[in-house]
């Protein structure tokens, strides 16, 4: 009864494999290897998905991962622990964990 759309899958189901695919990265010494890895990480995705990046990046994948990536809280705000529901899988429990530390982050501004 509620009104989820096959998009809204998607976009769970490539936003959890961004984050899946940045955690399974060394974190970035520098700019360039942070961009390299968030560029990596969308082509994981994409693939994933069977569309091109940009699609991905525009429609599939939550913008807040690269803004925490690139912040530098991305790995503290994943394992944050918020997050307990054991039916999902850990990088739905990351994905969850980041959302959940922004919503605080965005209560509390």
């Amino acid at each position: 009864g509620e009104p989820f759309t096959a998009k809204v899958f998607r976009t769970w189901g490539g936003s959890a494999m961004m984050v899946a695919a940045l955690l399974a990265m060394p974190p970035p010494q520098n700019r360039t290897e942070l961009q390299r890895n968030l560029r990596q990480a969308m082509q994981a995705a994409s693939r994933r998905l069977m569309n091109t990046v940009a699609v991905c990046r525009r429609h599939y994948v939550h913008p807040l991962i690269a803004r925490r990536y690139q912040a530098g809280d991305f790995l503290a705000n994943c394992e944050s622990g918020r997050c307990t529901e054991p039916a999902l899988q850990a990088e739905e429990q990351a994905l969850m964990n980041l959302l959940y530390a922004d919503a605080a982050a965005t209560r509390s501004a």
